[in-house]
C-alpha cells in the first residue's frame, strides 16, 4: 500500500502543522509517527522532564485526532529501526516533517534519514518551522526571509478529509516508559497544544 508519513518532532500540535497539511493535500493514506529513540532518551541533554513534555503532548494529540479517527503511531526505537520496518510493510512515497533545529545526535540522524529517502526514492519534505535557516552560506537576506517566515499565515488543515494509518501495536501506554515520564508532575507545565 502507498501511504505518506508525517514525521512528528517537536511540534507535537494540529494547528498551523504545514506538514499535516501537506500530506493530507497529497490525498494518500497517512501514517503519523513519534519515535521515542533511545539514543535521544539516554543522551545527557535530556532530562525526564523533557520526556513527559513530550508523553504528555502526544497523549493530548492523540485526544485532538481520536476524532478523526487517527492517532500518532508511537514507537520506542531508533528511528532507522522504524523507517526499515515500515517499507517492508508499506510503499511510502513522502516522509513529510518540519525542519530541526538541534544537537548532533538529531543532525546526524536527519542526515541519515535523507540518505534512506534517497536509497529508497522516498521525497522527504521539509517544512521551517521557526525563524532559523538552516544550511546557509551567509546571512545576506536573513533578516528578510525571517520576516516573510514569521509573517505568513497560518495553515489551517483540514483533517477530516485525512486517511489515517493506525500501525497495530504502537499505542504511547505500550512503550514501558519509566514513571519520571508517565506520571505528571504538578511543578511543571503539561504538555500538550491544549
Amino acid at each position: 500500500m502507498k501511504c505518506n508519513v508525517v514525521w512528528l518532532k517537536r511540534a507535537l500540535r494540529l494547528r498551523d502543522h504545514p506538514p499535516f497539511q501537506a500530506a493530507i493535500e497529497a490525498g494518500l493514506p497517512i501514517l503519523p509517527l513519534y519515535c521515542f529513540e533511545p539514543s535521544l532518551l539516554n543522551a545527557k541533554m535530556y532530562a525526564p522532564r523533557h520526556w513527559r513534555f513530550v508523553y504528555e503532548s502526544i497523549q493530548s494529540l492523540n485526544l485532538q485526532l481520536q476524532v478523526y479517527g487517527a492517532r500518532v503511531n508511537v514507537f520506542h526505537a531508533e528511528l532507522g529501526e522504524v523507517l526499515n520496518t515500515l517499507w517492508g510493510t508499506y510503499q511510502i512515497c513522502t516522509i513529510y516533517a518540519h525542519q530541526e533545529t538541534g544537537v548532533k545526535l538529531t543532525f546526524d540522524r536527519d542526515r541519515w534519514v535523507q540518505k534512506f529517502c534517497e536509497q529508497h526514492e522516498i521525497e522527504l519534505v521539509e517544512f521551517q518551522q521557526d525563524g532559523v535557516g538552516r544550511a546557509l552560506k551567509h546571512r545576506g537576506g536573513w533578516e528578510e526571509r525571517w520576516k516573510t517566515h514569521m509573517n505568513a499565515p497560518q495553515v489551517e488543515g483540514e483533517y477530516t478529509t485525512g486517511k489515517w494509518i493506525v500501525w497495530e501495536g504502537t499505542t504511547l501506554d505500550a512503550c514501558g516508559f519509566p514513571e519520571s515520564i508517565t506520571q505528571p508532575d504538578k511543578n511543571f507545565q503539561p504538555g500538550g497544544e491544549t
